[in-house]
Parts: structure tokens; C-alpha cells; sequence
């Protein structure tokens, strides 16, 4: 894996302050990433699907719903999709914010 593309959401409090932190774990671990903080303008609005296509994986910042907008994305360009939760369900992002040590093994080959 060489690229992350990090999508957070970034209405959920506390997104920002965990993209900074995953960025740079990425970085320690050697993986560029590129932040897609405007994928959703506002609640109501289509996501921006605007940015580049080269990421090995797509790191979701966010609740379940975040990680459905996202999966629209992911299977258009066949992109894996690592989610974090921020939500308050997180069925479908079950690695929570404190689990950012599953970075290393998403990034080893060894979670899937």
C-alpha cells in the first residue's frame, strides 16, 4: 500500500483532530495520504467526488452513514474502504478512534 485517501466527515465533532492523527500515523508507517474534507459540502448536499483515483484504500471518518456515501465512491474506481467510527451505531465502521494501531496491520496486509 502506497496512498491512503481520507475521507472524514467532517460534521462529526472530534473528525478533525482524529484526520490529523491518522495522517500522521500513515506518514510514520511511510503511506502518503491526501484529506478529502469537503467530500460532503453540507448534509443535504451530493458528495464532491472531485480528486484522484490512485488510492489503494479510502479511510472513512466518520458514522455508518458516512460510510455509505463513501462506498458509492469505492465501487465506482474498485477502492477498498477502511472505516473509522464516529458515529454512534458503527456497524458498518467498526475500528474505533482509539484502534488506530489497526493502521499497521491494514497497512501489513493482515486485516481485511
Amino acid at each position: 500500500m502506497k496512498k491512503a485517501l481520507i475521507i472524514p466527515n467532517i460534521v462529526k465533532s472530534g473528525a478533525d483532530t482524529l484526520t490529523a492523527s491518522v495522517v500522521a500515523k500513515l506518514a510514520d508507517i511511510g503511506i502518503l495520504s491526501e484529506v478529502k474534507g469537503d467530500f460532503w459540502r453540507d448534509k443535504d448536499a451530493e458528495p464532491n467526488l472531485d480528486f484522484s483515483t490512485d488510492a489503494d484504500v479510502i479511510i472513512v471518518i466518520g458514522g455508518d452513514g458516512s460510510v455509505l456515501d463513501a462506498a458509492k465512491y469505492s465501487y465506482k474506481h474498485g477502492i477498498p474502504i477502511f472505516c473509522i467510527n464516529l458515529g454512534k451505531v458503527g456497524y458498518l465502521s467498526e475500528v474505533e478512534p482509539t484502534a488506530l494501531d489497526t493502521l499497521d496491520a491494514l497497512v501489513s496486509g493482515e486485516y481485511f
